[in-house]
């Protein structure tokens, strides 16, 4: 569920629903979604990109992601108990409408692209 705002009852709902697993919750363009069986926060930068982008391109997004999360975190006290357990993964998520995949993600601060991005 798309938000724009943390201070309202929409953001109440949305962060209900991604803790229930039904939808993510979608802020500044960052889907974040919680992972009952791992514990992961995941925490996914949206591209729409039809070519495979640049390690820097990922890296400034992976970093809005992790911006996105650190606001969430500070500014909403619900989002922290939400999330407070679970461990966030930041990634690059390429949206193509009916769906998304993961194209990289961060890992000790080193971009890990996925084996079908490395072909």
């Amino acid at each position: 569920m798309r938000v724009s705002k943390i201070n309202d009852r929409r953001f109440e709902v949305a962060l209900q629903i991604m803790q229930e697993g039904s939808s993510d919750l979608v802020y500044n363009n960052v889907s974040f979604s919680l992972d009952k069986e791992t514990h992961v926060l995941w925490v996914g930068s949206l591209t729409s990109g039809s070519q495979r982008p640049s390690e820097r391109s990922a890296r400034l997004a992976i970093q809005r992601g992790i911006d996105t999360y650190h606001h969430l975190v500070t500014n909403s006290l619900e989002f922290l108990k939400a999330v407070k357990c679970c461990p966030p993964r930041f990634s690059l998520i390429e949206d193509y409408g009916m769906g998304s995949v993961e194209l990289c993600h961060l890992e000790n601060d080193r971009i890990i692209w996925n084996s079908m991005e490395s072909q």
